[in-house]
């Protein structure tokens, strides 16, 4: 019986650190204030969803943003960037 216990443990325990964080990258342009501002909603909104807990489904939520210089062409090729390295789970521009 004792051989049960302890794979019950090892599960409890690496169950929810084994997962992988749910990333979002953000593409702004930073030196925009609107922008700055968009950024600032996105994260409230992000805040207000999870109900402060920044989190989905058992998985930390990991927001990284990039800078665009605010060059539409620019946007397109870190969009794309990020996802041909699987850098981002969800990938959103601020940058219209």
């Amino acid at each position: 019986m004792r051989w049960l216990a302890i794979p019950a443990v090892v599960m409890v325990t690496l169950g929810p650190a084994a997962a992988e964080p749910f990333r979002i990258t953000l593409v702004e342009d930073s030196r925009d204030v609107e922008s700055q501002r968009g950024e600032q909603g996105f994260r409230l909104g992000l805040d207000y969803a999870t109900k402060g807990a920044f989190a989905v489904g058992g998985r930390a939520i990991e927001l990284s943003v990039v800078d665009s210089g605010g060059d539409p062409t620019a946007v397109a090729r870190r969009l794309t960037e990020i996802y041909r390295e699987s850098r981002a789970d969800l990938a959103v521009s601020l940058v219209s």
